[in-house]
């Protein structure tokens, strides 16, 4: 089972990779390791991970962070559905991913 992406969460990701990738090839690789990683780790235990400090109330919205990289996962769970709402750097300003709550819900 894959991991549902909202599609900024996925162009974030592809972004931060080729970044990656346009300085170090290998980095690349470790970071979408370290992403796959991430994802199966979600799955095998959603509510395992905290709740995101500015996830909006009434919203289980939790997060991740990669190890070696400054970025954090954000998702949406549910008993009957995760999606990733986020592939976050953590300079960027919290919250701005919450207007992808309405699609994800």
């Amino acid at each position: 089972m894959s991991l549902p992406l909202h599609p900024d969460a996925e162009s974030e990701m592809n972004r931060a990779t080729l970044r990656y990738a346009s300085d170090d090839p290998a980095v690349a690789v470790e970071f979408a390791e370290k992403l796959d990683a991430a994802f199966d780790a979600i799955l095998s235990s959603p509510r395992m991970y905290p709740i995101a400090e500015d996830a909006p109330d009434g919203y289980e919205v939790r997060h991740l962070l990669l190890h070696r990289f400054p970025y954090r996962v954000l998702y949406y769970a549910t008993d009957n559905r995760i999606v990733v709402l986020a592939v976050a750097h953590t300079s960027r300003r919290p919250g701005y991913w919450i207007d992808r709550l309405t699609e994800a819900t």
